[in-house]
């Protein structure tokens, strides 16, 4: 995009931040399922739900640049797409 507004530096470090801390976490819950820790499921769960919140961080971050650039219809599709992950979430968490 070429708008004044619109930074896609902010959404490429909060990726490069995702994608290590989530290789290094899975990494470990990895490597205690191999050793036959018991709580694996726990520790996995916990990363997916990292993982979701991430995306909603960056969706979020997306629907403000959107909005700034006056991309109104993006902006309302990028919430549209928070509230879709949000009821999965709920749905697949807490049923």
């Amino acid at each position: 995009m070429t708008e004044k507004y619109y930074n896609n530096i902010i959404l490429i470090k909060i990726q490069q931040f995702a994608w290590y801390f989530a290789f290094v976490y899975f990494a470990i819950v990895a490597l205690l399922y191999l050793i036959g820790y018991k709580a694996v499921d726990t520790f996995s769960r916990g990363g997916v739900i990292f993982v979701l919140a991430v995306t909603l961080i960056k969706i979020f971050v997306m629907a403000e640049q959107f909005r700034k650039a006056k991309l109104y219809r993006l902006c309302l599709l990028s919430f549209t797409l928070v509230i879709i992950l949000l009821l999965i979430v709920v749905i697949r968490y807490f049923k």
